[in-house]
């Protein structure tokens, strides 16, 4: 039975940011959070793409601080990677609703 209530367990993305120029970013995996579609837009009307990336992030794998070191998932450092470079949004919401979209039925 399908249940209206959604019970959707924290998935991993792979996200690919782009920047300016020849040299880019490695991509790296964002575990998010599955969020009502009203909770989405909540966020972006409220404060755009950056909000709603803030509110479905829960950690990451392969980032790295300045010196290659990983860098543990935070707040902090979370928004310090969208104010640097704040296509990352973009890429993670690209990515976010891709997998939402691909999503397949278990058989």
């Amino acid at each position: 039975m399908f249940k209206l209530t959604p019970k959707v367990a924290d998935f991993w993305i792979n996200v690919e940011p782009a920047v300016p120029g020849d040299e880019q970013p490695d991509p790296f995996r964002l575990k998010v959070a599955y969020v009502r579609s009203s909770e989405i837009d909540k966020a972006r009307e409220s404060a755009g793409i950056p909000e709603f990336v803030r509110l479905v992030s829960r950690d990451w794998e392969g980032v790295a601080d300045e010196s290659g070191q990983p860098l543990m998932f935070s707040r902090q450092s979370l928004d310090e990677m969208l104010d640097c470079f704040p296509q990352v949004s973009v890429a993670v919401y690209t990515a976010y609703v891709s997998a939402i979209g691909n999503a397949k039925r278990k058989n």
